[in-house]
């Protein structure tokens, strides 16, 4: 079985603790096969890991946008996208660069867009799990009612934000895809099977005690 978590942050998003090294450290102790590293709005740190993992590993720069709708990522992007792009402006643009978009977290209720199902139409694919989310069988339960009866693609992600905590929740295959290009094909066409489990307590804890580390720092 291939596995791949396809929603991560390191050092380089502003509420993110996970050092470069570590990030491909975790990634293969955790028994991941791929990873994808999507920070805020920047790309800075997933561009320098492109030379940092091994080339057995299946490795996807990416970032999570900020958009006027909700979060968006963008897989297999090495180029900041522009900020204050609506979705369907940014999902052209990701297009355009050979990469494929994401709603993040769409059914949490503490990131809820208006207008989900409409706007929904402009990105290639839901993500149907993903372990920052405190609800987390209820948003997979709701996702996959969504995609019931809306065709689009489907990913799952550890959101990661400390080290320890990458692969909670990943993309599950029966095969290997052979490179970048197959995997983002094969998530597309809904290939992939969420699986994992919701982020434990004690982690979210640390992550805020960090948090207000740095602030009284």
């Amino acid at each position: 079985m291939f596995r791949i978590d396809l929603h991560s942050h390191t050092e380089y998003s502003h509420d993110a603790f996970t050092t470069l090294p570590d990030c491909v450290r975790f990634a293969e102790r955790n028994g991941l096969h791929g990873l994808a590293v999507t920070d805020h709005d920047t790309t800075e740190g997933a561009v320098k890991l492109l030379k940092m993992f091994p080339k057995t590993f299946l490795y996807v720069p990416g970032v999570e946008v900020t958009t006027p709708q909700g979060h968006i990522l963008a897989l297999n992007i090495t180029e900041k996208p522009p900020g204050g792009r609506e979705v369907d402006s940014l999902a052209h643009w990701v297009r355009e660069r050979g990469g494929i978009t994401v709603w993040a977290h769409p059914f949490d209720p503490f990131h809820r867009t208006p207008h989900f199902e409409r706007l929904a139409s402009h990105v290639d694919a839901i993500e149907v799990a993903n372990s920052h989310v405190l609800l987390y069988e209820r948003h997979k339960e709701l996702a996959l009612r969504f995609l019931s009866s809306n065709r689009k693609g489907v990913t799952a992600g550890s959101d990661s934000h400390l080290p320890e905590t990458i692969g909670r929740t990943y993309l599950a295959f029966e095969d290997a895809p052979g490179n970048t290009d197959e995997l983002l094909k094969w998530v597309v066409q809904g290939r992939g099977v969420p699986m994992g489990r919701r982020t434990e307590l004690r982690w979210r804890f640390r992550k805020i005690r960090k948090q207000l580390a740095e602030w009284v720092s």
